[in-house]
């Protein structure tokens, strides 16, 4: 009897030993994928063990962008596919897209392309895969305009307003910590003065100075702008300028944002 259950627990054993012997996972030192065990495609998978959706993708087989998208971390279905037009988004359920949050972080942006906006844009100090942020504003008064020919702008002023309580950057949580003291202080009404002056042509295109008021910080810049369209009495003009936040005071000591801000200003100006 006891010879038989030698045997018995001897046999048990080589069996359990050929079963490690037949699991890739182990015998390759897959240790980086704890999923190689569980995962009958994790041999067949190169990306397994950079892959940190491996356990919600039970099989490689099953997922029709695994063809697509050999690697999460290297995603060629967003680069040949613009955002929105990727049919790998949708059932893609790990995030390993960074194109469907980017279709998500631009919901936000006005549908009229016509509006007269203000949209500043920020990176973070650590890139993200949805960067830049577009901090939208879409509450501008044009104080005075000045215009003296509208086929020919050189010499024409503006001073315009931007409400900053008016911002949307697509998040509600970030859009309150932009409205509080560490940014815009908003809820003291706060605005923005732009003052266009100085005109000259530069080719197909404007140059211009603008002064800017803002946090109390007053400081001049200098835009290019383009014509977009002229009527019998207006021109909308498109203006764009880079600045660092901290320049005027916005988020000095908040960690996180980059401190490189280019602004894009979108205006009908009438005559």
């Amino acid at each position: 009897m006891k010879n038989t259950i030698a045997i018995a627990a001897a046999l048990l054993a080589m069996t359990a030993f050929g079963c490690k012997k037949e699991d890739k996972g182990a015998t390759k030192g897959n240790t980086a994928n704890p999923c190689a065990a569980k995962n009958p495609c994790a041999a067949k998978n190169p990306c397994a063990a950079k892959n940190p959706c491996a356990a919600k993708n039970p099989c490689a087989a099953k997922n029709p962008c695994a063809a697509k998208n050999p690697c999460a971390a290297k995603n060629p279905c967003a680069a040949k596919n613009p955002c929105g037009g990727n049919p790998c988004a949708a059932k893609n359920p790990c995030g390993g897209n960074p194109c469907a949050a980017k279709a998500n972080a631009m919901a936000h942006l006005p549908k009229d392309s016509k509006a007269d906006v203000v949209i500043a844009k920020v990176g973070h100090a650590e890139a993200q895969p949805t960067d830049p942020v577009q901090v939208v504003f879409d509450k501008i008064t044009v104080k005075k305009s000045k215009i003296k020919n509208l086929k020919n702008l050189t010499g024409s002023t503006a001073v315009l307003e931007v409400d900053l309580g008016s911002l949307n950057s697509g998040v509600a949580k970030r859009d309150t910590h932009l409205k509080s003291p560490d940014f815009f202080n908003t809820a003291k009404g706060a605005v923005a003065t732009v003052k266009i002056s100085k005109v000259k042509k530069a080719g197909d295109k404007y140059k211009a100075k603008a002064e800017v008021s803002l946090n109390g910080v007053k400081k001049m810049m200098n835009v290019t702008f383009s014509v977009l369209e002229t009527t019998a009495d207006s021109v909308r003009v498109q203006g764009i300028t880079k600045f660092k936040r901290e320049d005027f005071k916005v988020g000095v000591g908040v960690k996180g944002p980059a401190s490189d801000v280019e602004l894009m200003l979108q205006v009908t100006l009438k005559k």
